[in-house]
């Protein structure tokens, strides 16, 4: 039988321009590997990219090379950048150490200043080697007119392979167009968060084109449970965790064993059980921050309208997840009234789904609190959902009154979409969460990035009431282990954004937190839980 392990295309090691890497030391490096099951790692070094590539990239094979547990699990992969060209002898180190391995090329366009493009060069001096080259889509200045040049280069050097790694929601729509217009485009798992990734491009180019990948450190388990459960083959699933980066690298399959941390995984059985595929319908598990109906905005999906309501249960019932509480498309980017009825007539029959009122200001005038008193009758909506910054109204805006009130007086969750911007900063709620103490407000992704985690941070020591989403907080670098030490774990609610994300992808990053079952488990749905057992919205079901 097939020893089951991950190489992961994503490693890196070193210190940089802005502090400490994600794995400063080597053993940094390989102790994550053994946690999360991973047997290999291309590896480059952040020292090659913020200092001189030619240094770093020395550095980085000597202290593989002279070591015979690290050689045997860390591939390096060599940062290139236009001025190598002229660098004496930068070229020819590469040249000599690609005639005895196989050779791994990375870029990095925007920390090294240079269009994709300007590596051609290079690219013509090595293209003997048929090497494979990593660029991360989200590292350039301009993403748009470098997929182009990224297809020019794969077209007139087809003995190359270029993997894209990091590609998540807003750019798989130009991943996929890449794939189709050069076959030696191939893409890495690590920011699959959308629902059906993996499945949409091994239908479209096959399980062959795809590489595991985990992106972040904080990522953590993410990629390796939505490839758990992504709706393929096993032996596709083998090829995308390392048969096919194996295969274009030239190396045997890998037969070690990990070490593994015993009292760590002693401490984490969900965890244990959900990344071999298992369901955790022996857990109650209430996702928070879920989506209902057809999307736009670049969402790849493969179902018809009519058939994303069963899909979406059907992944719930598969990882284990008992309840979702939902917002309707149709209400967050249409006429909300008629949204909002739309999902309680089509969900509110089935035990699965509970929903949020979606409350849009443009329309304030249509949503009275006595328009909301009648809907809320309605034993569907338990809360208020709110988009501030796609509806261009920011948070502070008179015209959300109403939902502060009604919040108030009935004990509603408000989840909001909080972000690094000008309409729903985490910091931007500091007097309305004073105000309003017997609402709940839920900050939707936790502030976005590692400035909207700090102020999500900072707003729920200051308020019992304000919580911490989640889902999509993979924009942000920072630990969950650190938000969850400083807020408690009483203060997180789990949401996956399911509908659009990846259920267990997002589950899976917040399972494999390297945290004991015991600090998780309340996030999975007992935080949430005591939230609603504290609403009034029983008075008003039984006014009548």
């Amino acid at each position: 039988m097939e020893k089951k392990y991950f190489f992961d295309v994503n490693g890196n090691i070193g210190c940089g321009c802005r502090g400490y890497g994600e794995f400063p030391h080597v053993q940094d490096l390989i102790s994550h590997m053994d946690y999360l099951n991973i047997a290999r790692a291309a590896v480059w070094s952040i020292e090659a990219r913020d200092v001189n590539p030619s240094r770093g990239n020395k550095k980085l094979a000597h202290l593989i090379d002279n070591n015979i547990n690290f050689k045997e699990r860390l591939i390096p992969s060599f940062i290139i950048s236009p001025p190598m060209f002229y660098e004496r002898d930068a070229i020819q180190f590469i040249r000599e150490y690609f005639k005895l391995n196989k050779g791994v090329l990375r870029i990095s366009p925007h920390f090294c200043r240079h269009s994709l493009s300007t590596i051609e060069r290079i690219l013509k001096e090595l293209q003997i080697f048929s090497p494979v080259l990593f660029w991360n889509f989200t590292d350039t200045d301009n993403r748009i007119l470098d997929s182009q040049a990224l297809t020019d280069l794969a077209i007139r050097y087809p003995n190359c392979t270029f993997i894209i790694t990091h590609t998540a929601w807003g750019a798989f729509s130009g991943l996929l167009d890449l794939m189709w217009r050069a076959p030696n485009i191939l893409t890495d798992i690590s920011f699959f968060h959308m629902r059906g990734a993996i499945k949409i491009v091994c239908s479209d180019f096959g399980a062959g084109r795809v590489v595991f990948g985990t992106g972040h450190k904080t990522n953590y388990g993410a990629a390796a449970a939505g490839l758990a459960f992504a709706d393929i083959r096993d032996e596709e699933k083998s090829l995308i965790a390392h048969g096919n980066i194996e295969k274009l690298l030239g190396l045997s399959p890998l037969n070690i064993e990990i070490s593994s941390d015993k009292k760590r995984l002693r401490e984490k059985p969900l965890w244990n059980t959900f990344s071999q595929g298992q369901s955790l319908n022996h857990v109650e598990i209430l996702d928070a921050h879920c989506h209902s109906g057809p999307a736009t905005c670049g969402w790849v999906i493969s179902e018809t309208e009519s058939e994303i309501t069963a899909a979406i249960i059907a992944q719930a019932e598969k990882i284990g997840v008992s309840r979702m509480f939902v917002s309707h498309f149709p209400a967050l980017f249409g006429d909300p009234l008629a949204g909002n009825r739309e999902s309680a007539d089509e969900l509110g029959g089935q035990k699965i789904f509970k929903g949020y009122f979606v409350y849009n200001p443009h329309y304030h005038n249509n949503l009275s609190s006595a328009v909301l008193e009648s809907l809320f009758k309605n034993p569907f909506f338990i809360g208020f959902k709110l988009l501030p910054a796609y509806w261009g109204v920011e948070v502070r805006d008179k015209r959300f009154q109403t939902v502060w009130e009604f919040a108030e007086k009935y004990r509603l969750p408000i989840l909001i979409h909080t972000w690094e911007d000008n309409f729903n900063r985490p910091a931007m709620l500091e007097g309305i969460t004073k105000k309003y103490k017997n609402a709940f407000f839920l900050l939707g992704h936790s502030g976005g990035g590692d400035i909207g985690r700090r102020e999500s941070v900072d707003l729920a020591k200051k308020r019992k009431n304000v919580y911490l989403e989640f889902c999509g907080t993979f924009g942000s670098t920072t630990d969950w282990m650190e938000t969850i030490t400083e807020v408690g774990s009483e203060h997180v609610i789990f949401g996956s954004d399911a509908g659009m994300h990846d259920q267990a992808w997002e589950l899976g990053r917040l399972l494999s937190i390297p945290l004991p079952d015991e600090i998780i488990r309340p996030i999975l749905g007992l935080n949430f839980l005591k939230i609603l057992e504290k609403s009034k919205l029983k008075y008003i079901g039984n006014s009548e």
